[in-house]
């Protein structure tokens, strides 16, 4: 499968972590925009289409997680995968909480995003 044509959207408050992520996926043709909260990410789905994946941080400042689930839904519907990146405990409640499709729990090494990330979207 072709992956240059996937968008994934990667929210996170961590920069250096938002980074990474991009990085890794880029290198497997993934076309890849990032958002630093919920907000940031609802904007950059207005701007440019909703995602084919978006990978998700739950507690961030001006826009956590669960209210971004919830714009989402409100607007777009469940249009697009989500999978939940946290480093809580209770990941797997976490993303049940939500509706999520996966979750990765913080912290998460490249080989075990890219598995997920090629699950969802095959």
């Amino acid at each position: 499968m072709d992956n240059e044509k996937r968008t994934i959207l990667l929210v996170d408050d961590e920069k250096d972590l938002l980074l990474l992520i991009k990085e890794e996926l880029e290198e497997h043709n993934y076309r890849v925009f990032m958002a630093l909260n919920g907000q940031e990410a609802l904007d950059q789905i207005s701007q440019t289409g909703v995602p084919d994946l978006i990978l998700l941080d739950m507690n961030m400042p001006v826009m956590n997680g669960w209210t971004f689930s919830q714009k989402f839904a409100d607007n777009y519907g469940r249009t697009c995968p989500i999978v939940i990146m946290t480093a809580a405990d209770d990941s797997q409640t976490r993303s049940m909480e939500i509706g999520a499709d996966s979750y990765l729990g913080k912290p998460f090494d490249m080989e075990t995003l890219n598995k997920t990330v090629e699950s969802i979207l095959s």
